[in-house]
This record gives structure tokens, sequence and C-alpha cells, in this order.
């Protein structure tokens, strides 16, 4: 490795870490060679690449990240951590870092936007062997024992809203039936506009976009929806009887009233009663 490039991989080190602007000193040259050369994608979706100088997107598994990053990456020309879609990892500076434990991580960010799907969908969806195997809708939706358990769903939107610093919500179901404005939403917060291709042109080969976008996704899991709107509420509807659907928003309204009248209430069908 020649000096440039080592004085460019110690600078993103520092940079990613926070300590840029402050004094250079013997400690941290003393650090393992190995940390000089961390890549900026280390890391895991699950808590984050430790990009904590750039905006940090939080979700759910299922809900929506995947179409988000390749509208972002296609319009945008930059990459975005996780699972390669457009460009080779490393290919430019990443848009934003990305986890699905956000809550564990949300205060080391001063730019948050939170990816918000029907609980009802993302959650079955994504946990279909513990949903099949749980015996109420409490016992899933607070169970411990998978990877990504349903909890935290509901941690991540309460560190959201607790949460001080600059920030956005959108939601997966937007991001179907609105993209253009959902998209143009999500470019102004980033302060991604700036160095945005067209929306409208987007817009205009929307279809084109989501196909491509499924089959990158495909490559890796699979999608059930493939992106049509018509189908939003498909896992839900197949996978939950009407009654446990009603338990499902009962959960959340009856613990969570205050979450759930600002950011849920869209979710909840007409047979729920408080």
């Amino acid at each position: 490795m020649n000096l440039k490039n080592f004085s460019q991989e110690l600078q993103s080190y520092l940079s990613r870490n926070k300590v840029r602007n402050r004094p250079m000193t013997l400690a941290l040259l003393s650090l393992p060679y190995k940390m000089y050369r961390k890549k900026i994608t280390d890391g895991d979706v699950i808590y984050g690449f430790r990009m904590y100088d750039r905006p940090l997107v939080i979700s759910y598994s299922r809900s929506g990240m995947n179409w988000l990053r390749y509208s972002a990456e296609y319009l945008t020309g930059h990459p975005t951590p996780g699972h390669q879609r457009l460009l080779k990892s490393g290919d430019g500076e990443f848009l934003f870092d990305r986890a699905h434990k956000g809550f564990m991580q949300i205060d080391k960010y001063e730019k948050v936007l939170l990816l918000v799907r029907n609980y009802k969908e993302c959650l079955v969806r994504h946990l279909s062997e513990e949903w099949k195997a749980a015996s109420t809708v409490t016992d899933f939706l607070e169970g411990k024992s998978a990877l990504q358990p349903a909890y935290w769903y509901i941690k991540n939107l309460q560190a959201y809203d607790k949460f001080r610093g600059e920030k956005a919500l959108l939601y997966y179901e937007d991001l179907v039936t609105q993209p253009a404005s959902t998209l143009s939403q999500f470019l102004d917060f980033m302060d991604f506009s700036h160095k945005s291709k067209s929306l409208e042109e987007f817009k205009q080969d929307l279809s084109f976009h989501k196909q491509r976008s499924i089959s990158l996704y495909t490559d890796n899991q699979q999608s059930v929806t493939l992106g049509d709107e018509e189908q939003l509420r498909y896992h839900s509807k197949k996978a939950l009887t009407p009654e446990e659907r009603n338990e499902f928003d009962l959960y959340y309204q009856s613990r969570y009233p205050k979450l759930y009248k600002k950011y849920l209430a869209r979710y909840s069908e007409p047979h729920v009663t408080a």
C-alpha cells in the first residue's frame, strides 16, 4: 500500500468513527494496522455499518428497503450498504447507513429515517415459521428466540419517537403507491436532491425499475407481492384470519396507544374496536 492510499484509508476510518477534526495523536497512530484498512462495508444489516457521520435508515425486514435502496442508488449514482444491487460495493461514497436493530444504535447518529410497513405484513412474512409455531398473537409478538424478533418492530418505533435529532418517517405503502412524491420527500430529507437524476424520468420508466429491483432482490430472497400495489395486504390476508388480524391491531392499540395513534392508525382494519 502506498502512502497516499494509506492516508485515504486512515482518513476514512477516522471520519466514520467521529474523530474527524480532532487532533491527531500518537494513540491514534498506534491503532492496529488492520483498523486502518477497515472498509466502509464492514458491519452488518442488523446493527449497521458504523457510518455515524451519515444518515441512518432503520427498517424491520420486508419493509421495502430493497426498493428504497434501488431507487436511491439509481437516482444518485452512489451505493448503499448491504447486498450488491446496482453498484459495486465501495464504488463511490455510501449514501447512508442502515440497520434492522436501529434502536440500539440510533443515538450515535444525527439524522434518522424510519421505514415502516404494516406490522401484519412484514412480521408474519419475515417470521413465518415462528408465526406457525406461536400459540397466541401475544406470544408471537413478544417472542425473543428469532434472530430478528417481532418486538424489534415496536422498539424501533419507540426509539424513533424519542429521538431528538433530525428525523423523518417513510411508509412502505407510500413507496409502492406514490413512488415519485415519496422518493422526492426522501431525497429532500437526505439532502440528495442536488445530485439526483430526474424523478420524472424515473417515474416514466417505473414499471421497468420495479421489475429490475425485484429481479435483483430475488437473487438473494423471494418477493411475494412483486411490488404490486394491489397485493399490499397479500401476506396478512392469506396468513391471518380476520380474528387474528384484529388481535394484531388490538395488541398495538392497547399497549402503545400514543404510538399507535401517531404512527400506526393507518393499519387498523374496520373490525377493530378500542
